[in-house]
């Protein structure tokens, strides 16, 4: 299936989800997550609309964007890996949000980088709610403390929650980990 027909099948399952929830589907953005694909197929995506992208690999993404905003510009990006506090540098004025923050020391790294810009970051703290060895984040009983810490970082302002809940059959169980 061609990039064009799969951003379209999946717009249309997000419209549907959204009639169902009752939300305005123009509330939602489709963060087409590019890792490991060319930079051709981001061009391909830009040339059918889609505007935003998600990378976790910070090389990947600095020799990407760099591809694409020369044949392509206008291509938003996320950062949605684990990211090292020594390469914070690298993405620093050149994704909108950072999914990925689960530490202080990540977060005034990013505070610094951004601050040297005299811009502000936009992330997510990821939290590991379902406290799940096999998955990052910081987990639910410090999560208050990091929000706290965070907030006070000028250059720094906390979006949201990045949550991936534990998997369940039953998707009913899954509920709790998102009131």
């Amino acid at each position: 299936m061609a990039i064009a027909e799969r951003i379209a099948a999946v717009r249309s399952r997000m419209a549907e989800a959204c009639r169902r929830a009752g939300r305005d589907p123009a509330g939602v953005r489709l963060v087409a997550v590019s890792k490991t694909k060319p930079a051709q197929a981001v061009t391909e995506a830009l040339a059918c609309g889609q505007t935003l992208f998600g990378e976790n690999y910070v090389q990947e993404f600095v020799e990407k964007r760099e591809q694409v905003e020369q044949v392509a510009p206008g291509a938003e990006w996320h950062f949605i890996g684990a990211l090292q506090s020594n390469k914070v540098k690298y993405l620093a004025g050149k994704v909108t949000l950072i999914h990925s923050v689960d530490r202080l020391a990540l977060a005034e790294e990013i505070e610094r980088q951004w601050g040297k810009l005299g811009q502000t970051a936009d992330i997510l703290l990821e939290a590991n709610l379902g406290g799940e060895a096999s998955k990052a984040g910081v987990a639910a009983s410090s999560l208050e403390e990091l929000a706290r810490a965070v907030a006070r970082l000028p250059h720094v302002r906390i979006c949201g929650l990045m949550v991936l809940p534990p998997f369940f059959d039953d998707p009913e169980r899954v509920r709790p980990f998102f009131r």
